[in-house]
């Protein structure tokens, strides 16, 4: 994954490590080759420009416990 935004970066790399297994950002799927751009409001993420302080992320956790446990520090 390629991207130019340091705190989606450091979400992203929360959730794997609390074990989700599919994630997604406005209804786009993140895969390793996905990229994520953010300039001044706006995000693109795989080309799909959308605004940044509205994301809806959605994600699968294979182990809900292990995901809460590590989201919630």
């Amino acid at each position: 994954m390629v991207s130019t935004c340091p705190v989606i970066d450091s979400w992203i790399n929360e959730l794997i490590k609390a074990g989700a297994e599919a994630i997604s950002i406005n209804d786009e799927r993140l895969i390793a080759s996905s990229e994520i751009e953010c300039s001044g409001d706006k995000i693109r993420i795989n080309g799909t420009t959308t605004g940044l302080f509205s994301p809806v992320l959605n994600l699968q956790s294979g182990n809900s416990a292990k995901f809460f446990s590590i989201v919630a520090n």
